[in-house]
This record gives C-alpha cells, sequence and structure tokens, in this order.
C-alpha cells in the first residue's frame, strides 16, 4: 500500500530522481519552484511513498474561497497544462487513492488533477469524474513532411504573412516581456477577463529556463503585432501561451509565429509539437490545420459537496462577473 505525506524539504535533488517514467518538466523542482514564487496559491508538495520509499510526487497548488479549500495539479492552466501525480503507471491507480485520502482528511472540498495521457482505464477513488480533454500534437519527421501535411488554408495563412511583411523572430531580452504583457493585458480586456499570470512569472521563466523557453516576436512595420511562448523539453514542444493584436490578425501573424515555431523545435531535437488544448472549437480548427494527431488527456475532478460542485460550474460565470467588475473600477 501506498502512503502520501508532506515533503518537507523540496530543495534536494534527489526529488528530481525518484520517479521516472511519468514524470514531466512540470514536476520538476525547478517548474514547481518558479510556480510557487510567481502565483497566489500556497504548495504542498506531497510524496508518494512505498515502504518508505519514495516512488512519486503529487504537487498540489491550495487555495481558500470564502470556505471552501481547493486543491488543483496545476491551478493555473495558462502556464502548466499538466501535472498531476509523477509516478509510474503500476503505482497510479493506488497513488489516486492514497493522495485522495490525504486531501479528504485535510477537508478539501475540490480536487482537480490534469495529467498529460489518458487515464480512462484506469480505476479511480470514489467520488471523482473523468473529463477527457483533447490537444493536437504534431509528429516532427522532416521540414518537408510537416509542410506538407499543413492543410491547404494553413500554406495559404503562412504565405499571406510572409507577402505582408510579417517577420517573426526569437527573443531573448527580457524588455520584451513588457510588451507581451501589454499585448495580454488587451486581450483578456477584451474578454471581460484579467490575464491569468503574473508579469513576474514571465520574467522569471525566461530566466530560469533560458534553455528551454522559445519566446517569440511577431513584428510588422516596425510594430509588434504578436508573440507566443513555447517550451521545448528533449521530447517535447509545449505551446504555453500566444497573443496578437486583433487589428493585425486578418494579416495571419499567429499562422507564421506558429510555423516558425515548429521549424525551430525540430531543429532543437524535439519529437512533438503539442498545441495544448483543442476543446475550444474556434482554437480547435486552427491547431488541426497544422495536421497533427488528435490526442486524448486527462482531468480529474471531485466536488465533496452539492455546493462546491455547483460553486465549479458557475466558476466561469464568476470570472466573467469579476472581470466586469475590474472594467468598471479601472473607468471609475
Amino acid at each position: 500500500m501506498l502512503n502520501a505525506r508532506l515533503i518537507d524539504n523540496y530543495d534536494t535533488g534527489a526529488l528530481d530522481t525518484a520517479f521516472s517514467t511519468n514524470a514531466l518538466i512540470f514536476h520538476s523542482l525547478k517548474w514547481i519552484r518558479l510556480l510557487h514564487s510567481t502565483q497566489p496559491p500556497d504548495l504542498l508538495l506531497i510524496g508518494l511513498y512505498l515502504d518508505n520509499r519514495l516512488v512519486g510526487l503529487a504537487p498540489m497548488f491550495t487555495r481558500n474561497y470564502w470556505i471552501f479549500k481547493v486543491a488543483a495539479s496545476p491551478f493555473i492552466v495558462d502556464n502548466t497544462p499538466y501535472m498531476g501525480i509523477a509516478i509510474d503507471d503500476i503505482y497510479l491507480s493506488d497513488a489516486l487513492s492514497a493522495l485522495d485520502s490525504y486531501l479528504t482528511k485535510k477537508n478539501y472540498a475540490f480536487i482537480r488533477l490534469i495529467f498529460q495521457k489518458d487515464l480512462s482505464s484506469i480505476t479511480l477513488p470514489k467520488g471523482y469524474a473523468l473529463v477527457n480533454k483533447h490537444t493536437h500534437v504534431l509528429t516532427l519527421s522532416t521540414i518537408d513532411n510537416i509542410w506538407n501535411a499543413l492543410e491547404g488554408r494553413c500554406r495559404t495563412a503562412i504565405r499571406k504573412a510572409q507577402k505582408s511583411g510579417i517577420s517573426v523572430s526569437v527573443v531573448t531580452d527580457g524588455l520584451f516581456i513588457d510588451t507581451y504583457y501589454d499585448m495580454c493585458k488587451r486581450l483578456y480586456g477584451a474578454q471581460r477577463m484579467s490575464v491569468p499570470n503574473t508579469i513576474s512569472f514571465y520574467h522569471n521563466l525566461l530566466t530560469n529556463f533560458s534553455n528551454n523557453i522559445l519566446m517569440l516576436k511577431a513584428e510588422m512595420n516596425n510594430q509588434c503585432i504578436g508573440g507566443a511562448i513555447i517550451l521545448l523539453t528533449h521530447e517535447r514542444a509545449y505551446y504555453l501561451n500566444g497573443v496578437s493584436l486583433h487589428e493585425y490578425n486578418k494579416y495571419c501573424p499567429n499562422n507564421l509565429i506558429q510555423w516558425t515555431a515548429i521549424q525551430i523545435a525540430l531543429e532543437r531535437g524535439c519529437a512533438f509539437y503539442d498545441f495544448v488544448g483543442s476543446d475550444i472549437e474556434r482554437l480547435a480548427n486552427f491547431k488541426k490545420s497544422y495536421g497533427g494527431n488528435l490526442e486524448t488527456y486527462t482531468c480529474l475532478e471531485k466536488s465533496t459537496s452539492t455546493i462546491t460542485s455547483v460553486a465549479r460550474a458557475r466558476y466561469t460565470d464568476f470570472k466573467m462577473m469579476m472581470g466586469n467588475l475590474k472594467a468598471y473600477l479601472d473607468r471609475s
């Protein structure tokens, strides 16, 4: 039987090698520290033990909403698309039960875990709902094969961006982050929402993951009109974030940004390019045009009462209401 307990001192390299096959860059202590230092939720670093031997890791970020305690892994999906438990498959079902037991005893009213893999065949603890989510993943072979696999509308959009004089370049200077963040505020503000990430997250990301982060800038007539942030690992490139100025979208800068990112990911040795999230139809159609395969990944959620279930269902409406309030206060 596995048991779950807090790891008091997570500043140790031993944790990075205590589990192997299912650990992502998002489970690394370096990434966990980045999130812990740049976002509001608290951190519970929970170890999964077999006979006092650490065999898995569950980074849980927690926050209190009035009387409700929420635990999620990840908490903010805009910067960390996948997390959950890093553990070998043979232990995963038991690990979920052990983690659930720990969090239930701590009175967490809502629990969410998002895994990169499809867990449809896993036995779940009582009370968990399994939500299948989807993303397009492009296999990176040769540049000619990738180009030929693009849908015609995608190749046309890339050519249009090039003919319109849009250029895309790699950015290493942190000064660009202020410009990027201003574009993010305009994008989310138009939707009456706040930017999910703090500006310090982007600065720390560029500083601490300089070898993994690909930051791209699109320019037209010497003006920055868009950008994207891609996380590169030895196997997979993750499209974490992207933004563009609405008035320039007719020139298709996002298509050229993605095409540039794909080429660089291939050059850097990545085997796959993950567009990260294809469950919104408009975005899914864009990502599908690059010819990748639609893959399933899993979100597990547990609400301990009817009240928390209703609160979860209305969370999007709540965020919109808070965005409207912020917009009103900004205008006052």
